[in-house]
């Protein structure tokens, strides 16, 4: 998740680098880490 490889072709076409979108799928990652580990933690009980 922190580099999609679909997020590749999109870069290539709006003419980004991946350092612009590097912020913003870290925190998609975090946030996921975030959700799967309170529902892992819910599920255990």
């Amino acid at each position: 998740m922190v580099q999609p490889f679909w997020a590749l072709p999109l870069l290539a076409i709006a003419g980004l680098r991946m350092r612009d979108i590097l912020g913003y799928t870290t925190v998609t990652l975090l946030a996921s880490g975030v959700v799967l580990a309170g529902t892992l933690l819910v599920v255990s009980l």
